[in-house]
């Protein structure tokens, strides 16, 4: 047979997931196997000084995460992938995604463990910003429908960890996404629903046995500028309203 082909990283710069599968750089074996990653280095110096400018501490971190995919095509309208991640700050190694994806006439299925289309625009650090807390990965299915030209709309159901106090059954949370982009996709903006925040990866609810009186909902609004020489990010998390078991300054 022929040779491996290495491909090129077609993007350096991501803020989705789906960015960063484009920008990986990757080794395609044949036409149903390609292997591909990446590797994140993050480097953190913070001084501190007392009144009178004397020194007090210093701290000069470097953060690494490395990620190794494997993208199977089983037929032209079916593939699936498979992505470990090794985080250096956690010291572990986990199967972050594990998924089965369908192209349609319609749009795009995809089932298994998937991040959901839900606070998925980050920053380009390892260690993102805090409304990175809604960041979400589940046992899912997700539908993402082309609606018109660069106006995509998904859809998505998770199994659900958590509960109400009064019922030990998991239910199903769901949730949706707008995604717009404009001017040959230089501006690009979206808004999405989770009908619970606390799916997150974050677990807020975790130290109260996954369990809640009433399920809190929330938004997530973002937009992203793309120029020649320089580009500008925005995006907001907020709920719809607190969760009664946290403390006020937590919510």
């Amino acid at each position: 047979g022929s040779d491996p082909a290495v491909t090129e990283a077609a993007a350096d710069i991501y803020h989705s997931r789906e960015e960063k599968r484009e920008a990986r750089l990757g080794i395609q074996f044949n036409d149903w196997l390609k292997l591909s990653g990446t590797l994140e280095l993050e480097q953190s110096v913070s001084r501190t000084y007392l009144l009178g400018g004397i020194l007090s501490s210093q701290d000069n971190s470097l953060f690494t995460t490395a990620e190794l995919a494997l993208e199977l095509t089983l037929t032209h309208t079916l593939s699936s992938e498979w992505l470990l991640e090794y985080d250096e700050q956690d010291n572990e190694l986990s199967l972050d995604e594990a998924s089965i994806n369908w192209e349609t006439a319609f749009g795009e299925l995809s089932i298994g463990q998937l991040y959901i289309p839900f606070c998925i625009y980050y920053s380009n650090f390892i260690r993102g910003p805090q409304l990175e807390i809604a960041e979400t990965s589940a046992l899912a299915l997700a539908i993402t429908y082309e609606l018109m030209d660069d106006v995509d709309l998904s859809v998505f159901a998770l199994r659900s960890d958590i509960h109400k106090i009064s019922r030990t059954k998991s239910e199903l949370d769901w949730g949706a996404q707008l995604e717009m982009k404009f001017f040959h996709e230089q501006l690009q903006c979206g808004i999405a629903y989770l009908s619970d925040l606390a799916e997150s990866d974050q677990e807020i609810l975790s130290a109260y046995a996954n369990a809640y009186q009433q399920r809190v909902a929330a938004w997530n609004l973002f937009s992203i500028l793309r120029q020649s020489n320089w580009e500008a990010s925005f995006e907001t998390v907020w709920a719809t309203e607190q969760y009664s078991e946290l403390p006020t300054n937590q919510n």
